[in-house]
């Protein structure tokens, strides 16, 4: 299809006539077309005219021309009256033409051979007759003023009589239509409705309406129904509902005419009007073809074409695409009109706006231009969205306009119905030359005076362009000084006319030599270049074409833009497309400008293509701003395609420089840095808009839109209300302006454009942060933005930033809204183009460098960093005009301010109180008792009366009291000490402000404090004055008491000496100051409290019973009698007896107190450590190896023997403890096997009865854990049986440690877990019922004998202990007592294993005793 079915609703468009093709069949002399009818499947058109013939035309593109035709009167017989048409219907599935003549008679048509047949008829005649919808009903009306319903088959369904207001008459005018979805239809006689059910029964009577004609239609949708009321002084055309109520009018421009024709298009947006008006004079009457469409309650006259030939013209539109019309002609011709909506809007151009003597890029200026018949609605966006159908300014035309367009000067073209094309220029400047009207001239001269629409009428004339005279002017176009009008002839082909602008006064505008050019496949679309000023045309074949503003008019100056671009093939789009317009980039290589050519398609996919590459798909409304091509989709999002070298940065920016190395390590060149960008849109653009060798057409060659930068932003996307579409933007502003689903407009400020904005502010040079701020604010972005984006360049500018917000207020604003965070990463990411593969392009060692820029973090606190920077730069500006903003730079990082904040209202008040005092000197005594007795005064004793406290503020504009003159205007008062202390309040909060009030040790200011705050004067006064009373080190001393900072109290009462010593006693003592204070007195090199402080320590260290600690802390200052009792009870025995040699204790008393440890360890079972004081600091080897022995350490105890000289020990000692421990480590597997054997005599018992008896079954999931857990630890006995057979002690060793962690461990840990039943919250019922259920016969006692089972395994320690024996005796050759220990664990093992395998059967299974 060449038009999507679904119009886009919104009344600030114009309808644009896209394309026209005409089809001419043989219609005999003095015949007319009286009927006709078209097939939307098959594009074919079917008429038939007065004398009875039928035609069959078809508008396919392939197979275009007459293809049937047919003669009603062909076979009738003789006396048969001869055919007179009233009524033309198709049945579509039947394939063929229904024929209603007059007399009554209804013959078929087919429409594949012509055949004509007759299948019925109704006595009488007939007057008209129609098909339903769904071509199931054919209704008929007769001269006998029966209503006739026939099936398909023509068979009679049923059949009614008109009301009987209703008068039927062989020469009555009647119409018949049907509502669209085919439940109602209703008959128009002469001017009475009737409205009827599908049935044939009468539904509801017309509202008697006067002088109403026959001609009526059924809105598709089914609301209402359009008929035509001529009045005396209006010609109206009318609305009925299907109750017959009237619902609604409006009027024709043409009061004399009559309706002939009234058609709905589908999509029941346009309904679509015939008049004939007689001429004045008795001469030929003119015709024309009226397209009205309805939005906002307004009925516009979207289009008009002079109908100029005698005869009935029939009007229809198709079925499938609601903007494709077909008109035929009385004379035979078929003409094919196909529209689309074209959005008319004017914005300057950037040479006026883009670098005007301040260089500075300024929003410009927009109006959208609406066609309303002989008006024009113009409103100007930049300015102000008025509701549709109100504007800003009204041009009344004396002609009917029928499409508008805007030169790149401002003027305004218009393609009037007559076929010429006019512009609007005003009547005579102040010096009586010619004015052309511009947006400026409207804006400026017009747009701001109070009767703006009168004015505008009076002004403004019409001078002729171009004149047409043979075919249809469809667009014009203004590039350059010049001017290309497209004329469509209907054979498929259009002229193209190229005019030039006159050069002197009295000139008119002069067709080119050379022109027309004939463009074979037609022309769809033109448009002139943004910058270039070259024109762009869009043939009918997806080509473009492109003519330069200086290239001669002739065939051979049209370039293909394919081939420019070196494109395959000659198609640059890949379909039709509905709109086309221009944009220009800068290339990120060379810094090149090219223009590019953006399209929308006319398709329903609805695809944007950029410079002939698909980007975006479902668009619906698109525009190029200044960085961005702009799109809304049928999925209500706004997209943004970023033009390339347009991503804003700068030099000193982290934001840009992460930016830059991303793109580089992307393979990505396409950033700019911000001066160089803002100054690129002006560069080659001339006021007269000409082209300048500077701007390059199209995209270089063997690249597409991808490959030049094009892409989409994936976090530009915003959602829409359903149904709005983009009608214009503000050059040079964010704003863009939408045209809602309800009519009305509204201007958006999209984040992506407003943030474009702020870095381009924050870019230039000098920053504007002036105009960044007020943006930032407006649009609520976080400030935080304004540093962030160029951290570096805001901190050398920050004067700058301060004297650019100017406002203290403001500047608050600013500094509470810091945050740590970078919102340049975290909220406004810069912009960056996604890449479907990652290239390295500067080696791995640059990749190293960009992974650590961008995951780098800043040393200082931002908040910190940028509350000095502008305190300082407020400070050096003017101290007491910014004091607010200054304390919330105090206060705002973490941790605040408060005491420094705190010292500048202090330096406030003493000033203002100097000042007050040297007001009050010279004034008498009388006036010193009369004075506010809300007042602080300090007396000479050093008491202070502490009252309500008004500090005297200065005058305005009046000194300041810090000394640095005035504020920053004459008429700006400077904060008080009471204001800059309630703004602290407010700031940090009462509690925390008196506290800090209060550490400042100024009792003016902590009064002045107090009596802002909610504290109640009984508790603050009184210590207040107490304070006053006291020296400075007490009044510290007790300030900090007061505030609990005993840390800093103390300091204080070292300060003062003996005068405190007890307060410092009691400070340590009572809040653990020790360390501080053994700090404090060392740095002032107090020895002696030195001490007396440790001695406190250790005292409350030994009274907690922390005796090592106490210990080393009396040996800090050499009581080392005391650190040996403390080491004493600590069990450090080391440690105690270094402490008894150091406090030169005799070796007597140290022997008798060795001997005190030994008795006491050997109570503890702490052998070894026993044996080592026996041989280290008595030197008893034979006491030491019996400890050894006893603590099982063979080894040991043989080294000690040996380092001692004593191997009479190893014969006395230590050779029958290991035949001893042999004979028990025997005894003791034995005993095991015993006890295993009657366990597994029970389980085999328990497991066999479980069989046998399924209701004593345990869990299932315990049973097998613990099966798991016994497998494991049988493989580790295993392993440990094998390794002893080789008689190795050291493989002895790890494989029984291997043992025990893999099996006694597993099997303890997995019995505890499975012998757990359910948690109860009652312990001891939960272990009642576990004694119950682990009994003989309980639920669990099988669980109990597997845990029994592995629990005959030795312990870790045991494992230790029997691997040093074996090792031992295999030492002293003790092979026979090795051999039985071997025997045992082997028989012990073998055993293991018979548990093991008859324990792995099933569980179904029974199971037996092991032999």
């Amino acid at each position: 299809s060449i038009c999507d079915s679904k119009v886009w609703r919104g009344a600030m468009r114009n309808l644009s006539l896209l394309s026209l093709r005409h089809v001419s069949f043989p219609l005999p002399p003095d015949d007319v077309v009286k009927y006709s009818v078209s097939e939307a499947e098959t594009n074919r058109v079917f008429v038939v005219t007065a004398a009875g013939k039928f035609f069959g035309v078809t508008l396919d593109m392939n197979d275009e021309g007459f293809f049937l035709d047919a003669d009603l009167g062909e076979d009738l017989e003789e006396g048969a009256e001869a055919p007179s048409p009233v009524a033309l219907t198709l049945s579509s599935e039947c394939e063929v033409a229904v024929i209603a003549d007059a007399c009554g008679r209804i013959d078929t048509i087919s429409l594949t051979s012509g055949e004509v047949d007759t299948v019925g008829g109704i006595d009488g005649g007939i007057v008209t007759a129609c098909f339903s919808p769904d071509e199931e009903i054919l209704s008929a009306v007769g001269v006998n003023g029966s209503v006739v319903l026939m099936s398909q088959d023509f068979e009679p369904l049923a059949e009614c009589q008109l009301p009987d207001n209703i008068k039927v008459k062989q020469s009555s005018s009647a119409s018949l239509t049907w509502r669209g979805d085919g439940k109602f239809f209703s008959v128009n006689v002469d001017g009475q409705i009737a409205i009827f059910n599908r049935d044939g029964s009468l539904f509801a009577k017309g509202e008697n309406t006067p002088n109403m004609n026959a001609v009526s239609a059924w809105k598709p949708s089914g609301a209402i129904i359009a008929a035509a009321q001529k009045q005396k002084h209006r010609n109206d055309i009318v609305f009925f509902e299907k109750n017959g109520l009237r619902h609604g009018e409006f009027s024709l421009r043409n009061v004399t005419a009559d309706v002939k024709c009234i058609v709905w298009n589908a999509s029941s947006d346009f309904v679509s009007v015939i008049v004939e008006e007689p001429h004045a004079e008795g001469g030929a009457s003119t015709k024309n073809m009226l397209i009205w469409y309805r939005e906002n309650y307004h009925w516009y006259l979207k289009y008009e074409l002079p109908l100029l030939k005698d005869g009935s013209y029939q009007l229809l539109w198709h079925d499938l695409h609601a903007l494709t019309c077909v008109l035929i002609h009385p004379d035979g011709i078929v003409e094919e009109f196909v529209f689309a909506w074209k959005q008319v809007w004017s914005r300057e151009s950037f040479a006026a706006i883009a670098l005007p003597q301040d260089g500075r890029r300024k929003a410009g200026r927009t109006t959208l231009a609406v066609v309303d018949g002989n008006t024009v609605f113009l409103t100007h966006a930049h300015k102000q969205l008025p509701p549709p159908p109100m504007c800003s300014e009204e041009l009344k035309a004396p002609f009917t306009v029928s499409d508008a367009s805007f030169a790149q000067d401002g003027s305004l073209l218009v393609i009037c119905s007559d076929g010429a094309v006019r512009r609007a220029k005003a009547r005579k400047g102040e010096e009586g030359e010619d004015v052309y009207m511009s947006i400026s001239h409207y804006n400026v001269d017009i747009g701001e005076r109070q009767d703006s629409k009168k004015e505008a009428t009076g002004m403004v004339e019409w001078e002729t362009v171009f004149e047409n005279t043979q075919g249809v002017v469809k667009e014009v176009c203004s590039f350059g000084d010049r001017i290309g009008i497209a004329v469509d002839s209907g054979d498929g082909s259009s002229r193209l006319f190229i005019l030039s602008q006159p050069k002197g006064e009295g000139d008119t505008w002069e067709v080119e030599s050379g022109s027309p050019l004939i463009i074979s496949a037609g022309i769809y679309r033109m448009c002139s270049g943004h910058a270039s000023s070259a024109l762009y045309i869009e043939g009918g074949d997806c080509t473009v074409s492109v003519l330069s503003s200086s290239s001669p008019c002739c065939l051979s100056s049209l370039q293909s833009l394919a081939e420019v671009e070196g494109k395959e093939g000659p198609a640059y789009f890949s379909s039709l497309c509905e709109d086309i317009f221009t944009t220009t980039y800068a290339e990120a290589n060379t810094g090149e400008r090219r223009e590019v050519l953006i399209g929308r398609s006319l398709a329903g996919s609805g695809c944007l293509y950029v410079a002939g590459l698909e980007m975006v798909k479902e668009v619906t409304s698109a525009c190029a701003h200044d960085r961005h091509i702009i799109v809304t989709t049928r999925r209500n999002v706004l997209h943004f395609v970023r033009l390339p070298g347009t991503v804003q940065g700068g030099e000193d920016s982290e934001a840009a420089r992460k930016s830059d190395l991303h793109a580089i390590s992307e393979g990505v060149s396409d950033l700019e840095l911000g001066g160089e960008e803002m100054s690129f849109m002006a560069e080659g653009v001339h006021e007269t808009g000409t082209h300048n060798s500077g701007v390059h057409i199209g995209i270089p060659v063997g690249t597409d839109a991808e490959g030049v930068g094009f892409w989409v932003e994936a976090n530009g996307e915003r959602a829409l209300e359903a149904g709005s579409r983009i009608v214009a933007i503000i050059p040079n502003s964010p704003r863009i302006v939408l045209q809602m689903p309800r009519g009305n407009l509204e201007g958006i400020f999209p984040r992506v454009l407003v943030l474009d904005r702020l870095r381009e502010y924050i870019a230039a040079e000098p920053p504007r942060y002036k105009d960044a701020f007020r943006e930032a604010r407006r649009h609520r972005i976080n400030l935080n933005f304004l540093h962030d984006f160029m951290p570096a360049k805001f901190a050398s500018h920050a004067i700058d930033f301060v004297k650019a917000v100017a406002d203290a207020g403001q500047m608050s604003v600013f500094i509470g809204t810091l945050a740590e965070e970078d919102v340049t990463v975290s909220q406004y990411p810069l912009p960056q183009r996604p890449s479907t593969e990652r290239v390295n392009v500067l080696g791995s060692l640059v990749q190293k460098e960009i992974d650590a820029l961008m995951d780098d973090k800043p040393k200082e606190s931002k908040i910190s960093a940028v509350c000095s920077c502008l305190r300082s730069a407020m400070t050096s500006l003017s101290k007491e005009t910014y004091l607010l903003p200054i304390l919330l730079t105090l206060v705002k990082p973490t941790p605040p301010l408060i005491e420094e904040a705190l010292r500048e209202v202090q330096q406030l008040v003493h000033a203002e109180l100097e000042m007050k005092k040297r007001r009050l000197e010279g004034t008498n005594e009388e006036d010193d008792e009369d004075e506010d007795e809300d007042e602080t005064v300090i007396h000479v004793d050093g008491k202070v009366d502490v009252r309500k406290s008004t500090i005297l503020p200065p005058e305005v504009g009046g000194p300041s009291p810090f000394g640095g003159g005035t504020g920053t205007t004459p008429n700006q008062r400077l904060p008080t000490a009471e204001e800059a202390l309630e703004h602290l309040l407010f700031l940090t909060g009462e509690a925390v402000l008196y506290r800090a009030a209060l550490t400042s040790y100024d009792l003016t200011l902590a009064a002045l404090v107090a009596n802002k705050t909610q504290m109640d004067p009984r508790e603050y006064r009184p210590f207040l004055q107490r304070l006053a009373t006291m020296k400075m080190g007490e009044r510290k001393l007790e300030i900090e008491l007061h505030l609990q900072r005993y840390d800093i109290a103390l300091a204080h009462a070292v300060a003062l000496g003996e005068e405190k010593w007890e307060v410092e006693k009691k400070l340590v003592s009572q809040h653990g100051l020790y360390m501080q204070a053994i700090d404090l007195h060392k740095s002032r090199g107090e020895k002696e409290k030195e001490n007396a402080v440790r001695q406190m320590h250790a005292v409350q260290l030994r009274d907690e019973c922390k005796y090592e600690m106490a210990g080393a802390m009396f040996s800090s200052y050499s009581a080392h009698v005391d650190a040996a009792e403390c080491y004493m009870s600590a069990k450090e025995y080391s440690l105690a007896l270094a402490s008894m040699r150091a406090a030169g204790v005799a070796p007597e008393e140290i022997r008798a107190s060795v001997e005190d440890m030994v008795s006491a360890l050997q109570d503890q079972k702490s052998h070894v450590e026993a044996a080592q004081l026996l041989e280290y600091e008595l030197g008893d080897a034979e006491r030491a190896v019996a400890e050894y022995i006893t603590a099982k350490k063979y080894t040991v105890a043989r080294y000690c023997a040996q380092r001692h000289a004593r191997s009479d020990l190893l014969e006395t000692h230590v050779r029958p403890a290991l035949a001893a421990d042999a004979e028990e480590f025997v005894s003791h597997l034995r005993t095991a096997e015993e006890e295993m054997r009657t366990t597994m005599q029970r389980l085999v018992v328990v497991r066999n009865n479980k069989l046998a008896s399924p209701s004593l079954n345990i869990t299932a999931g315990n049973e097998g854990a613990l099966g798991q857990a016994f497998d494991d630890g049988m493989s580790g006995i295993f392993s440990i049986a094998s390794n002893l057979s080789s008689f190795t002690s050291s493989t002895f060793a790890s494989s029984l440690s291997s043992f025990k962690s893999s099996t006694a461990a597993s099997q303890l840990t997995g019995a505890s877990k499975m012998s757990k039943g359910k948690k109860l919250t009652d312990r001891k019922r939960r272990r009642k019922e576990r004694r119950e259920q682990t009994k003989e016969g309980g639920r669990l006692e099988e669980a109990y004998l597997m845990e029994q089972i592995s629990t005959r395994f030795p312990s870790k320690e045991e494992d230790e202990v029997y691997a040093d024996l074996v090792k031992n005796l295999h030492g002293d050759g003790m092979h026979s007592v090795v051999v039985k220990v071997v025997e045992a664990f082997d028989a012990f093992c073998a055993y293991l294993d018979k548990v093991h395998n008859i324990l792995q059967l099933q569980h179904e299974a029974p199971i037996s005793l092991p032999e």
